[in-house]
């Protein structure tokens, strides 16, 4: 509940703001980059939130990993799930930066010309979708027991005798 009352909250600004409208050259709407105020405040408050977030995450994680303590088998084993933990970080801190990083150059080639490349949201919408594509990508085969599920889903045929009609 306080998750989406955060979210709901940081978003009713560009509502109250009219930030958001209908762009000539597509079908949906959108924040246009040309609007610095609105495209300032998603970068800080839509991206790089998360995006702090998730590196102090990672930070915290390696430092408990790091500290000195007696290693036994169990603690191993953990420090071992710990380092898949900060793998799986890693990409989806990656992913993210991908993810916002043509947005970001369109925004600063559109200031520095004072106008937007023509195909500037095109370009940044199917590497949004590349991006989304390889977040599941990525989970799928980074957890071992959903590629195990999957992998067993579609190399082997089904076991299951069928009854025959004489």
């Amino acid at each position: 509940l306080t998750q989406w009352l955060l979210t709901i909250s940081l978003i009713l600004p560009a509502y109250f703001f009219k930030w958001y409208i209908h762009l000539p050259t597509e079908k949906y709407c959108l924040i246009p980059y040309t609007n610095i105020t609105g495209s300032i405040y998603l970068l800080i408050f839509l991206y790089s939130i998360p995006l702090v977030t998730i590196t102090i995450i990672y930070i915290l994680i390696t430092h408990h990993i790091r500290s000195p303590t007696i290693i036994r088998i169990q603690e191993r084993r953990r420090n071992l799930r710990d380092l898949t933990v900060i793998k799986r970080i890693i990409i989806c801190v990656l992913m993210l930066v991908t993810l916002r990083f043509p947005t970001i150059m369109f925004i600063i080639v559109g200031l520095i010309n004072g106008d937007l490349f023509f195909l500037t949201y095109p370009i940044v919408g199917f590497v949004t979708a590349i991006c989304l594509i390889l977040i599941g990508s990525s989970t799928i085969l980074g957890t071992n027991k959903i590629k195990k599920n999957l992998l067993r889903y579609f190399n082997y045929p089904s076991t299951q005798i069928y009854p025959t009609q004489n």
